[in-house]
């Protein structure tokens, strides 16, 4: 469903305008937002999310870390809906952490698709705030 790339402009209220062709009727209008390791957001509908999210209770080994890592996700996840006109709202202080301010580079993955900034800054390690393994594997999986 999400495939291609495109540059959108992010208008003053932290918005971005979907290609057409992902906003077609029947597409999915709400979507879950997650800050990923390498400064770029992974936006995925609902269905994606949720079965990412089971998968990563089936697959960690040690139950006991779940909640740690729901608490982790919680922090690096928003669920936000498409406006009237197809304008996706990104979280501001996820603008800020992945260095996106003007525009953003929309890079389909068929069943999700990724936000990345053009401007491209060089950031230095100690900027970086990677997620914990098990839950870089999740976002990578997603």
């Amino acid at each position: 469903m999400y495939s291609g790339r495109s540059l959108h402009a992010i208008d003053g209220s932290n918005r971005i305008m979907l290609p057409s062709g992902w906003r077609v009727e029947g597409a999915p209008t709400q979507f879950f937002v997650l800050i990923a390791s390498e400064n770029h957001f992974v936006v995925c509908p609902p269905a994606v999310f949720e079965t990412s999210l089971s998968d990563l209770r089936a697959n960690t080994a040690d139950k006991s870390l779940i909640p740690k890592l729901e608490r982790e996700l919680n922090d690096r996840v928003r669920q936000v809906s498409l406006d009237r006109f197809g304008r996706l709202p990104l979280p501001s202080e996820f603008l800020t952490r992945a260095h996106i301010e003007k525009q953003g580079e929309l890079i389909g993955r068929f069943s999700k698709f990724e936000i990345w900034p053009c401007e491209n800054p060089a950031l230095s390690e100690a900027e970086r705030q990677p997620p914990s393994p098990e839950l870089a594997t999740m976002i990578e999986q997603l």
